[in-house]
């Protein structure tokens, strides 16, 4: 698939932010038996999930509806990212956990061909070389006046 029809192949994906709800609601019943305590938004590289690029971590979350942003240092691939969202510390295993209003900030941007690149140094090579063939003539010419 292409990122712009008919212009490149690859895109680079550039991941900024995310911003997300996270409701750790109590469980059916009341109480002091809500969802997770600590929640943890790690960001990877897609296809490897065994180096992680960025990480954050939210405590103090039992019971609680609010709204967080992880906002990691720019990333930026070509094979796109992966997302993946933790809870532990939950009173009770009847709680829940929740996640709504999930936002991603980034941009896209095209990666020309290798072959395109090729073709335009080649170009320029070659227009270079006929400029200056041109302009040896033109000062041997002149040179035996």
């Amino acid at each position: 698939m292409d990122c712009f029809p008919n212009l490149v192949r690859w895109c680079a994906i550039t991941f900024n932010s995310l911003s997300f709800l996270i409701d750790s609601s109590r469980a059916q019943g009341g109480g002091h038996d809500g969802g997770p305590n600590t929640v943890e938004v790690r960001l990877f590289a897609s296809g490897n999930l065994g180096t992680v690029l960025a990480s954050q971590s939210y405590t103090g979350l039992q019971n609680q509806r609010q709204t967080f942003t992880f906002d990691p240092a720019d990333q930026t691939s070509s094979a796109g990212f992966t997302v993946r969202f933790y809870g532990w510390s939950a009173e009770n295993a009847a709680g829940t956990l929740s996640f709504d209003n999930v936002a991603v900030d980034g941009s896209l941007s095209a990666v020309p061909e290798p072959a395109n690149v090729a073709l335009l140094v080649f170009g320029v090579g070659a227009m270079g070389v006929w400029t200056g063939r041109r302009w040896f003539r033109r000062l041997h010419r002149s040179a035996l006046r």
